[in-house]
């Protein structure tokens, strides 16, 4: 999931990976603008 971009659409969510201790959380996806 990528965050979007002003006046670019954010990329569609992917089914998120289960969360790796350590590491960032990794939302489903950051659509929202």
């Amino acid at each position: 999931a990528v965050p979007g971009v002003d006046g670019v659409p954010a990329v569609p969510a992917v089914p998120a990976v289960p969360a790796v201790p350590g590491n960032v959380v990794d939302a489903p996806s950051v659509s929202a603008r």
